[in-house]
Parts: structure tokens; sequence; C-alpha cells
């Protein structure tokens, strides 16, 4: 889960300027999958990179206050940036010699798509197609056509560039030195993991005529980016509907795509941190959340029905608090992470009069802030821990044991 952690540090960064062409794409064709705070985010960091010399950083907590934002709204809206190409976090975590952590992010951002590559990434324009309609997006695609001018008859008497100019090139001239790396570019961050050359080095490990799907690659390549399969399994997809004869049914591998991305597994092999860090599975925790009651949501944890005064508990924080669904899985779900699946009636009602008295409703800015006091107790809890450490260590003339019951009887431990 993603937080903002408190008195974090972040430094801006990029490496590009922004034309007019690229501000019309911003407003016309990100604005809308983005909306809003995003969008708005992305325009201030741009402009706040100006300020990066002189300030050296930006402190969270100060930063969100002055543009006044909520730490759930800047998460969900800075997520959407990274997702869709225009900004990359990255976070580094330190701990002081109280082993306190200390937390520090750089934001470097990404120049949008040019109108080109907006409109070949089938990703974006699947997205744009979803939020303005058939009818504007037939518009803006129009809108950033290039209009070519017939020239039928005309004679292109353009001048050479070397009718006009003699560089005079001497022996050690500067100029013959390379210097592309330290120059300003713009570099379109394209979503797609999806690797065209991958899935014909498959074909042809496998002896399939590569050439027999060339006038179907577009469409097995975007097929591939909007269900998010890999090239192995596509490739599989590929042999399962090529017949002996050697033809290619696309209409019936483009069905199969769809059953294949209904129908399969979730990966659960994400590693801790990302889990820790990452949206992929608070998303689906939010849709669980959404999708069913709390009655059915302790079925489903106990793999039996609820005991009386656990559905007492249910009525207790819609009728006292007004909690929706959704909002009682979340604190029945944290809860019961909490306190070993045990249904602990005053843990659950410090957990969710806590989240009432911060007026706290909707469930991603509840977790925001469960996860970000986890973060906060957890750096307390190494801090004392390094402590401890530190009175055990100048006491060497006591046992092991003696200094353990000694600091229980301080209340230390």
């Amino acid at each position: 889960m993603k937080i903002v952690e408190s008195n974090s540090y972040f430094s801006l960064i990029k490496d590009f300027s922004l034309s007019e062409s690229d501000h019309k794409v911003l407003s016309f064709l990100y604005l809308p999958i983005l909306k809003g705070e995003a969008f708005s985010l992305y325009r201030i960091f741009y402009d706040y990179t100006s300020l990066q010399n002189s300030l050296g950083g930006f402190i969270h907590q100060d930063f969100l206050s002055m543009i006044n934002m909520s730490d759930a709204s800047f998460l969900l809206a800075r997520s959407k940036l990274e997702a869709i190409g225009l900004l990359e976090t990255y976070r580094k975590e330190e701990y002081d010699q109280e082993h306190r952590s200390k937390v520090t992010y750089i934001y470097k951002l990404v120049a949008p798509a040019s109108p080109k590559k907006f409109f070949e990434d089938v990703l974006l324009r699947a997205l744009l197609l979803d939020e303005v309609g058939q009818k504007r997006y037939h518009f803006l695609s129009g809108y950033f056509k290039t209009i070519s001018k017939d020239l039928t008859g005309f004679s292109n008497i353009t001048t050479p560039f070397k009718e006009v100019f003699i560089p005079q090139v001497k022996d050690g001239d500067v100029s013959l030195e390379p210097v592309m790396d330290v120059l300003e570019d713009k570099s379109y961050k394209p979503q797609s993991r999806f690797d065209k050359a991958k899935l014909k080095k498959i074909l042809k490990q496998n002896q399939y005529p590569v050439s027999r799907l060339e006038k179907y690659m577009p469409q097995i390549q975007n097929a591939a980016v909007l269900y998010d399969i890999d090239e192995e399994h596509i490739y599989e997809l590929i042999e399962k509907n090529t017949d002996s004869d050697g033809d290619f049914y696309l209409e019936q591998f483009i069905q199969d795509i769809r059953s294949y991305r209904q129908f399969a597994k979730p990966n659960n092999s994400s590693k801790k941190e990302d889990v820790a860090f990452g949206n992929e599975e608070i998303a689906k925790l939010v849709q669980a959340f959404n999708d069913c009651t709390p009655e059915e949501y302790l079925y489903l944890r106990f793999n039996a029905k609820p005991a009386k005064y656990m559905l007492q508990e249910i009525e207790e924080l819609k009728n006292n608090l007004g909690f929706e669904n959704n909002m009682i899985n979340l604190i029945l779900h944290y809860s019961l992470s909490k306190t070993n699946m045990e249904f602990n009636k005053n843990f659950i009602d410090k957990v969710a009069y806590t989240l009432s008295g911060k007026n706290v409703s909707d469930v991603y800015s509840a977790m925001v802030m469960l996860t970000s006091r986890d973060f906060e107790v957890s750096n307390k809890r190494r801090s004392s821990k390094k402590k401890k450490e530190e009175v055990v260590e100048q006491e060497d003339s006591s046992t092991q044991e003696e200094l353990k019951d000694a600091l229980e009887g301080l209340n230390i431990l």
C-alpha cells in the first residue's frame, strides 16, 4: 500500500520542455483520461521543477497543504500519472542513528506522447475512446491530423545545405565529439510490455512460418497489449487457431484471448515489497470490499456463518457511525489482520471510531490513513528497539536474563 510518510521529502527532475503541441496533447488527449487532480499535479510538478535548484527539494506535507490536496487524493493522482507513463517515482528509505526512518522520493517527469504515438498506442486510444465516446474520439483524431498540400505540377527548388553552408572542420575540432547523452530530448514512455520481436523469435523456434502472420500482426499485437497476455501464451493461442493447412483464424484467436483473460488465474508471485508499496493488490481489495456485504465477507474469512455478536457489531457500525458496506469490510479486514483473526470488538470499535473522528468515509482514504499509521508505529518500534539494544550493551556486568527482567520491570519491553 502506498502512503505519504510523515515528513518525507521529494525532489523533481525533468529533461524536456513542453512544446505548444505537447500542451494540446495533454489538454485534449490526456486530460479526459487523467481527470482534473492528476492533470493539475502534472502541471504543478512541471512548473515546480524550475524551483528545484533554488529550494533543493520539497516536503510532502508542506506541498500538499499548499495545493490543498489530501494524502489519498495525491496518491491516486500520482498513481494515474505513473500508470499512463507521465511520471516515474523512485523511493529511498534510510535510518538515522536512532534507527528512525527517513524517506526520500525522486519524481521524474516524462514527456507526453506525440499525437502520432498517442494514437498508435492501443492502450491510450482505447482509454480515450472509453472516456469521450466515438464521436469525440474521431473529432480528436482528425484534429491532430496533418494537412498535406497537393504539390502536383510543382517542382522542388529548395536550396541544399552545402550550397550555402560549408563547415570548416579542423583536427581536434570539438564539434566532432558526440554530445547526445547530455542534451535535452523527449522520451515518450509506452506502457505496453509486449515484445513483437520476442514473439517472432518464439514462432521461428517452433518452426511456425512468420510470413503467414504478417498481415495479422497489428491485430495480434493490439489484442495482446489490451488483454495483457505475454508472448509465450500468445504463441500458444496462435498455434491453437492455425489449422493443418497453415491457415490462421483471427476472429477465433481474438475470442480465445478474451476467454483466456477472463478465466486466467491471478498471479500471486508478487514480492512483499511490491504488495506493500504497489497498487495492484490494493485495487483488488477495494473491488472485493465493494462487491460483498460484511456478512458475506465474514463468511468467506471464517468459512462459517457469522455469529450473532458479529452481526450485532456490523449493525452498530452502520447505525452509529453511518459506514457503508465497503468501509465496514475494510475495518473488519484490517482488524482481523491485526488480531490474528480474532474478532475483537474493542479493537474494531477503536479502528472505526478513529476513522470516523478523522472524517474518513471512502475505502482508499481509509487504507492510506491506516497504512500510514502502521508505518509510523513500526518506525517508532524500530527506534525503541535500537535504544533497548544500546541499554543492554552498556549493562555488560549483568546476565542477559537479569537485564530482560529489569527492563520488563521498567515497562521498557
